[in-house]
């Protein structure tokens, strides 16, 4: 199974465990992010984000550099108040 497959199959999964209120307050906030114009400045698919560190698991900081050596990097934000 695939990369595509494997998150097709994890978001049907998630989707069917949140709870229709919560669902609710998570389309409002997406719905309030895409009114506010953010869509026209967000990174799209396959373009390069810019280098970061961020401390890992184990309060050591890890640049992007340093993952992307040994794999394809995806980097999920979350924004919410849910």
């Amino acid at each position: 199974m695939g990369l595509k497959d494997k998150l097709a199959n994890y978001r049907q999964e998630s989707n069917a465990r949140i709870p229709a209120e919560t669902k609710a307050l998570m389309k409002q906030a997406t719905d309030e992010l895409a009114a506010s114009g953010i869509l026209q400045t967000v990174l799209k698919p396959g373009d390069r984000i810019p280098e970061f560190k961020l401390e890992n698991h184990k309060g050591r900081p890890v640049s992007t550099d340093q993952l992307l050596r040994n794999a394809p990097l995806i980097v999920n934000f979350y924004r919410g108040f849910w």
